[in-house]
């Protein structure tokens, strides 16, 4: 099963989306597709060793805001 996340969601950045995808995908094996500013999340990824091979990245460099 593949699953799109919305990475850059969060109130609290990507961080915790990150985290949350890096358990779904161990415990439920699945693949979690990030979508979001691909630099962005690559840092966050690398910056929470996030390597697992069924994490990927979707670049979407649109924003809808808030308003």
């Amino acid at each position: 099963m593949k699953i799109a996340l919305d990475a850059m969601g969060g109130d609290h950045g990507p961080a915790p989306c990150i985290e949350g995808a890096m358990q779904a995908a161990k415990e439920f094996d699945v693949e979690v597709i990030l979508v979001g500013d691909e630099a962005v999340l690559k840092l966050e990824c690398a910056r929470l060793g996030a390597t697992d091979s069924r994490l990927s990245i979707r670049h979407a460099p649109q924003v809808v805001g808030m308003h």
